[in-house]
């Protein structure tokens, strides 16, 4: 049966497989790698030294440790097994770690801990190889004569009058007068920035005379509305061309018109009105308005009511319930 299976399975398909077998042998074997140059990097006197620490707390206790203690003794020595394992497997390769920094005791918990003050790191500098050299000058290097050319310039130091200045604009006035010194040692006067003191403000009164045409306001603004287009009919306002029997109906009710030419085809209109019938025109309309006017006040005047003028008549008649039913 195993047979027929192995037959039936495609060989791209096995070669995958077993592809995919080996790279994931070889991804576990880089990993438990890594994980080995991880522990061996580590310093296993720190552990030890943790250890002993607690091995001892244990015997001042009586043989009994508190449940922290406990689970971080049993890390520890977990570690420290870890660690001396995989410095084992790497052997040459396993990072060494020196003695004492700078030959005197070391700082930190415990001796030869390699922790904080203690061995030196992997690849790291330690602050006490520099304080031992820097402290002094050699001797030889104070023997060095000096150049004979010109010394460097000396750094200017700030100014004092800086610190003079208010750096607050509300604890002192923008126009007060400062006095600072200049190069030479003397007092120099820093500009007056005040702004000069506004004009008081002037009101001036003038009137004109107005001049008012009151004949003409009176005409162009009691004109009926019907004579206002027969006018307008007549000036050509709004492009409106009249036909002839309109002309002559206007010229009999006093509307003077000049001559209207009405030409063949669309551009062939011309208006031509003579002005000085228009002129008298307005002015016999003007005056017979004049006259109406006056009529009107002096019937007003005379009659104690109102006179009716052509007015319709209604009479209202009052009817009783009774005749309705």
């Amino acid at each position: 049966m195993a047979k027929d299976k192995d037959r039936a399975q495609n060989p791209a398909a096995q070669q995958r497989k077993l592809e995919k077998q080996k790279a994931l042998k070889k991804g576990k074997a880089a990993v438990a790698a890594q994980r080995t140059e991880r522990h061996a990097s580590r310093n296993p006197r720190r552990l030890e030294s943790t250890i002993s620490d607690l091995h001892a707390l244990k015997e001042s206790q009586g043989g009994k440790l508190s449940t922290r203690d406990q689970r971080q003794l049993e890390e520890a020595e977990r570690h420290v097994a870890r660690v001396n394992k995989a410095r084992e497997v790497l052997g040459d390769k396993a990072p060494a770690f020196g003695g004492k920094r700078g030959g005197g005791e070391a700082r930190g918990r415990g001796d030869g801990m390699g922790g904080r003050g203690g061995y030196e790191g992997l690849g790291k500098r330690h602050r006490g190889e520099e304080e031992s050299s820097g402290g002094e000058t050699d001797e030889s290097v104070r023997k060095i004569p000096w150049p004979r050319d010109t010394p460097p310039p000396i750094p200017r130091q700030p100014r004092d009058n800086r610190s003079r200045l208010s750096t607050n604009a509300n604890s002192e006035p923008l126009g007060a007068e400062t006095r600072l010194q200049n190069r030479d040692g003397a007092e120099a006067k820093l500009p007056d920035t005040t702004l000069p003191a506004k004009p008081a403000p002037k009101t001036t009164y003038e009137s004109k005379p107005v001049v008012r045409d009151l004949r003409k306001e009176a005409t162009a603004r009691f004109v009926p509305n019907a004579v206002k287009r027969k006018i307008d009919a007549t000036k050509g306002v709004g492009g409106k061309l009249l036909e002839e029997e309109e002309v002559e109906k206007l010229e009999k009710e006093g509307y003077g018109v000049g001559r209207i030419l009405l030409g063949d085809g669309v551009g062939g209109r011309d208006l031509v009105v003579d002005s000085e019938r228009e002129r008298r025109r307005l002015e016999e309309e003007e005056e017979r308005f004049r006259r109406e006017m006056e009529m009107v006040e002096a019937d007003g005047k005379k009659g104690d009511g109102p006179k009716e003028v052509g007015a319709k008549r209604v009479m209202v008649e009052e009817v009783s319930d009774e005749d309705l039913q």
